[in-house]
């Protein structure tokens, strides 16, 4: 009996994690929406998609915002390396979709 009651438990825990991802998509999902009216505005200033010093300021601070919260520095380092990874290609979609090569 003792184990289905940590099932139960871990299987609430789980629920939160659930609840807790679909804010995370939802949040990407906003940043996508904001990455894509930069990238219109870049496309109309003729400005390249891919700003390198902006990733290392952002690599940077998500670093240390990292660090403060107690998170792996090197996990959120790669996790941004592919949210801006998909930031630019989005942006570069754009660019293409516009007539740009």
């Amino acid at each position: 009996m003792q184990n289905k009651n940590i099932l139960d438990e871990i299987n609430f825990e789980r629920k939160k994690i659930d609840l807790v991802d679909k804010k995370i998509l939802k949040l990407l999902k906003q940043r996508i929406d904001i990455v894509q009216k930069i990238g219109m505005i870049k496309f109309k200033n003729n400005i390249n998609a891919n700003q390198p010093s902006r990733l290392r300021e952002l690599l940077f601070h998500r670093k240390m915002w990292a660090i403060k919260l107690g998170l792996n520095k090197k996990f959120i380092s790669e996790l941004y390396l592919k949210i801006h990874s998909e930031s630019i290609r989005n942006q570069e979609i754009i660019s293409k979709s516009n007539g740009k090569k």
